[in-house]
């Protein structure tokens, strides 16, 4: 079996934050890695996550993080943050 690394907007986002060195070198690690877009259907089961309380107001990036792997239709399994 194959595994195909993927990444979001969000990552990238977060990835650029701190140290400007720093984020340039995590930038570098991910500037092949397949980018998944944040899309209206992700925004909304990020939304549903947080009013259910699976996934807690405060943390609504994770919900984002959950939600773009879930919605996706190309067989992903997982997703692999730096």
């Amino acid at each position: 079996m194959e595994f195909l690394p993927y990444t979001s907007e969000l990552v990238i986002a977060e990835a650029s934050s701190g140290n400007p060195e720093t984020a340039e070198r995590r930038l570098y690690s991910l500037k092949d890695i397949h980018e998944l877009l944040i899309d209206d259907e992700v925004e909304d089961l990020a939304s549903k996550l947080i009013e259910n309380r699976a996934v807690p107001a405060t943390a609504k990036a994770d919900a984002i993080h959950i939600a773009v792997a879930a919605v996706q239709k190309n067989g992903l399994f997982f997703n692999l943050e730096l």
